[in-house]
């Protein structure tokens, strides 16, 4: 039974531990939290400035770092806008107390024991200045605006006097008073009050910019001042305990009159009104008070602000709020000490939460700055107001790109993030905001601006959709997804399969140097990209594969000839080489070999039946040089448009001679070019059957062919475009402007602005010119 109870109580007691370690405060969730020092030195109490009142801003923080032993220490300033930390001594001695003004101008107390003197490193010149210079004891140090107020300890008539030191003008003040020596000064920028000893107690003493005035004369003890927009706060023992008095407009205020013992206030005045908190003492329980004077008030409003048993070792107030750092309860004991905010609207939060010593904490607007840890151990921290939504842009990749690659390659995700304060961490999801990963913080960590990468290790996918998302958290733990962060790409990582490829649609033989080459390859992407070569050659360049294939110009010369094609997807992932063969023979015409110009257009238009060629001792010959009649051309385009032709049909030309009945040539392939208007014949009853037929003409008679074939097939030239033969004939200038236009005229021999349009037009023109036509009309 004993040892079930034992347990039990270890049990209740390691609970305990537990939430204590936790505190029962809200975590301040716009505080950001950094921490300025990482090193093995002492990094005294630290004093803050910043401004504005919200986000990281201008500002600085001032400490003394213990760099030695015998109290050996340098002055230390961490910038705010810039990020960075500055030794403004590095002399080793006895560098202490510094204070920063709303300038960022620093000063200091240098040496220790019976001989100190004041230092002062000014911003705006970057110039350290000695203020005093003797052997006596300057101390007390207290600094507001451009105001420095200091006590000096021996030399003079009393054994301590206060003094002032302008800034900007480098102007000092010894204060005379009636005390017989002084200590304690404060001072709001305008005023200086301190604590005088006027020979059986402390009285207060106010320099009001212009004269010394003695402010208390009383036979009771009066307390070290605070100076705040033209007060004096001090606490004043009234026989029975210490309350808070106040100086203003020329009257002394009692704040408290109560049980307690009122003690060390602070003050703080801003846009929202007057504030000032104290120390309440009584029975060993030890609280803070806070009363406040809105704007248009005539009298402050006092309330508790703490109620737990644990120390509050120091505390700091601003326009905005009041900080502290109090004990805390720890697995039973008073070991713990942890930073605490009110702001003035009765909102409370822990700003620390752990298991370190976090004490001495200096408030400035909503930020602040404490020292964490103890003896050799101690460093600073900051904490800043966090406001303003963190942001990120996404630079790569773009939207509704294609990643390809091997699967398991990296594609990076990259782009910016910022924050008003900084940027803690950037995460990217891969999957719609499923899952999420850390990217790389490349620069700017803990710092308003960051760039950042992610490589991706792309999953195997054939042309896949995946959305792309990114989250940014700044120092508070606050997360945001942009909307410009969420982006859909592709992934692409299978490479193309083969399906098949061949030449002239299978063909083993071909009698021209140019065949039609046509893959099918299997694929996710919806285009593909082919590149080919004559094996051993010189691959080409990649170009979008064109359905029915592409025309491909074989090596020279006769027999067996291999080609070779590559393809590509979208995700640029390449396969083959695959191969297809084919024979080049000879063609039966013995003057156009495989590599004629015009090989091509003749042996498939002979393959379709549209032309034939002279039988010879020697073999059959095409005659591609030579010229063309009418009835010729006449025959040959009603033969490539598969135009209907009978014995039936008549046209109003009467010198096709007569008409043998047993034949279709010339009469009824002369009428079926004339019934589709490929032909008007040269006069309204002639048609010169047996004349050679122009370049212009045949060119005429193709668009013709082409318009009456499929009409808007040929797209009409701009305005602005000339012809390479310029407006050559009413008639046949405007048809060979089309022509050339649409690209008809490609690969003509010759043609250009020297070619000769009223010269015969060739065989060979003619086959290349009804091949073209052919291909553009699908047959």
């Amino acid at each position: 039974m004993l040892l079930s109870i034992l347990v039990l109580l270890l049990v209740l007691l390691a609970l305990g531990c537990l939430l204590n370690a936790s505190h029962a405060h809200a975590f301040a969730a716009n505080l950001a939290t950094f921490q300025i020092t990482n090193n093995d030195h002492y990094d005294g109490i630290p004093r803050f400035y910043a401004s504005p009142l919200s986000g990281y801003g201008q500002g600085w923080v001032v400490w003394a770092s213990l760099t030695g032993p015998a109290l050996q220490s340098d002055i230390m300033r961490f910038d705010l806008a810039t990020r960075s930390t500055t030794a403004l001594t590095t002399d080793g001695q006895s560098n202490r107390d510094p204070h920063v003004t709303t300038r960022g101008d620093v000063v200091w107390l240098k040496g220790d024991g019976s001989e100190s003197e004041l230092y002062a490193y000014i911003q705006q010149s970057a110039f350290t200045l000695r203020i005093t210079d003797n052997v006596l004891r300057d101390d007390d140090l207290a600094v507001e605006g451009d105001l420095v107020a200091y006590v000096r300890y021996g030399g003079m008539a009393k054994p301590s006097q206060v003094c002032t030191f302008h800034l900007p003008s480098r102007g000092g003040r010894l204060m005379e008073s009636d005390s017989l020596w002084d200590e304690a000064p404060s001072t709001d920028g305008e005023w200086v009050a301190w604590m005088g000893w006027d020979g059986h107690d402390h009285e207060i003493y106010l320099w009001d910019g212009d004269v010394v005035r003695r402010l208390t004369d009383n036979a009771q003890g009066d307390g070290r001042p605070q100076v705040c927009d033209r007060s004096v706060t001090w606490s004043h023992h009234d026989g029975a305990d210490y309350e808070i008095w106040r100086y203003e407009d020329g009257a002394i205020t009692y704040l408290t009159n109560n049980a307690w013992d009122d003690i060390d206030p602070v003050c703080a005045s801003g846009p929202g009104g007057d504030y000032i908190a104290w120390n309440a003492r009584t029975a060993g329980v030890q609280q803070l008070f806070l009363a406040s004077r809105p704007i248009g008030a005539t009298a402050f409003t006092a309330e508790q602000v703490t109620t737990g048993a644990g120390d509050k070792r120091r505390y700091s107030i601003s326009e905005t709020g009041l900080a502290w750092d109090e004990e805390i309860p720890y697995c039973g004991g008073m070991e713990d000490w942890e930073i605490m905010f009110r702001d003035h609207e009765g909102w409370v939060s822990t700003v620390t939460n752990n298991s370190e010593h976090d004490y001495f904490v200096c408030l400035s607007g909503y930020a602040m700055a404490w020292m964490q840890g103890h003896h050799d151990a101690a460093e600073i921290f900051l904490a800043v107001p966090d406001n303003e939504v963190p942001t990120a842009t996404m630079e790569t990749p773009s939207p509704a790109a294609v990643l390809g690659g091997a699967p398991g390659s990296a594609a990076v995700i990259k782009g910016t993030a910022s924050d008003d304060v900084a940027v803690a961490t950037v995460h990217v999801s891969t999957d719609g905001g499923t899952t999420w990963a850390d990217a790389v913080i490349d620069s700017g960590r803990d710092t308003p601006l960051a760039t950042w990468h992610y490589d991706w290790p792309l999953p195997e996918a054939d042309y896949v959709n995946y959305r792309l998302q990114v989250q940014v958290v700044d120092r508070t733990g606050y997360g945001f997804i942009p909307a410009a962060c969420t982006r859909d790409v592709v992934v692409d990582t299978v490479a193309p399969r083969f399906g098949s490829f061949a030449l002239n649609g299978g063909a083993s033989v071909t009698f021209s140097d140019v065949v039609n080459a046509d893959l099918e390859a299997e694929d996710g992407s919806p285009v593909l990209e082919t590149r080919a070569r004559n094996a051993g050659g010189t691959w080409g360049v990649w170009a979008a594969q064109p359905e029915g294939g592409f025309p491909w110009r074989l090596a020279p010369g006769t027999g067996p000839h291999t080609v070779e094609v590559m393809v590509r997807d979208a995700g640029r992932n390449e396969a083959g080489p695959w191969t297809a063969d084919i024979t080049v023979m000879q063609g039966v015409f013995r003057d156009v070999s495989p590599g004629h110009q015009y090989s091509r257009a003749v042996y498939e238009l002979l393959r379709a039946g549209v032309i034939s060629g002279y039988d010879t001792p020697s073999g059959w010959e095409f005659r591609p040089a030579n010229h063309l009649w009418r009835a010729q051309f006449a025959k040959m385009i009603a033969g490539v448009l598969g135009l209907p032709v009978s014995e039936e049909m008549t046209s109003p030309f009467v010198d096709l001679g007569e008409d043998d009945v047993a034949d279709l040539y010339p009469h009824e392939f002369v009428a079926a070019a004339y019934a589709v208007g490929i032909t008007v014949g040269t006069t309204s009853t002639t048609f010169a059957p047996w004349t050679d037929i122009t370049r212009a003409q045949l060119v005429t008679m193709v668009v013709r062919a082409a318009e009456s074939r499929r009409p808007g097939m040929l797209a009409p030239p701009p305005a602005s475009w000339t012809c390479s033969l310029g407006a050559f004939d009413s008639t046949h200038g405007p048809t060979m402007r089309t022509a050339e236009y649409n690209g008809m005229l490609d690969g003509l021999v010759g043609f250009g602005p020297a070619w000769d349009p009223w010269r015969p037009a060739s065989r060979g023109e003619a086959a290349h010119l009804l091949y073209t036509l052919a291909l553009m009309g699908g047959s």
